[in-house]
């Protein structure tokens, strides 16, 4: 059972929400543990911050580097389905993709990724229903010996991503226009550092 409600998980995710989104990653839906990317302590958050190669000493620092480079999390689904059987999950899925639609037509993306393989087929119908050209992607959830591979594939996104020119949308969504100025780390790096930490002051109150 979801230890959060779908307001809350509104909440949370507008607070990083960037004012021009360059890249889009579209993830299942919202952990059922309420473990939440934008609450901390959250596996992909840990994988993501390996993959960008950011030295943050926090995830609110992580966050507020991932948001400065236009970089937005959304999910396919607004409430968790991963506790459902796997049937289930994939109607969920497939009848979200219109609403996906519709924030895709305001988002404006550059690029798009789905963060999870088996979703694609939604999040690239919603990109054709909402008319983007953005290039997309699919990467593997990293979880069940994917975690290296994830980060990987995110790190060769990430290191062709443009800085957020302007919060106006644009019809130029090839990737060789401006670069995104850090280095990457070894994509293979642990995250042992990680562990352990707490979730974000302010961010999810009674998501505990």
């Amino acid at each position: 059972m979801s230890k959060y409600t779908e307001a809350e998980i509104v909440r949370a995710r507008a607070r990083y929400r960037p004012p021009r989104i360059t890249i889009l990653f579209v993830g299942e839906s919202p952990p059922s543990n309420g473990n939440f990317f934008y609450c901390g302590n959250n596996e992909l958050l840990r994988h993501m911050r390996s993959a960008a190669g950011l030295a943050s000493d926090s995830d609110d620092d992580f966050l507020q580097s991932f948001t400065a480079r236009g970089w937005y999390l959304d999910d396919l689904v607004p409430t968790p389905v991963d506790h459902l059987p796997r049937s289930e999950r994939v109607r969920i899925c497939w009848n979200a993709r219109h609403d996906l639609a519709a924030r895709i037509a305001e988002y404006h993306p550059l690029a798009i990724v789905s963060v999870l393989r088996r979703i694609r087929h939604a999040v690239e119908a919603a990109a054709d229903e909402a008319d983007s050209s953005a290039p997309r992607y699919a990467v593997p959830f990293p979880g069940h010996g994917h975690q290296q591979r994830f980060r990987e594939e995110v790190a060769h996104i990430l290191s062709k991503s443009p800085l957020p020119q302007s919060k106006e949308p644009t019809t130029e969504n090839s990737f060789s226009l401006t670069y995104v100025p850090f280095l990457f780390s070894n994509p293979s790096q642990t995250d042992s550092g990680m562990q352990g930490r707490n979730r974000l002051p302010g961010c999810c109150e009674g998501y505990q």
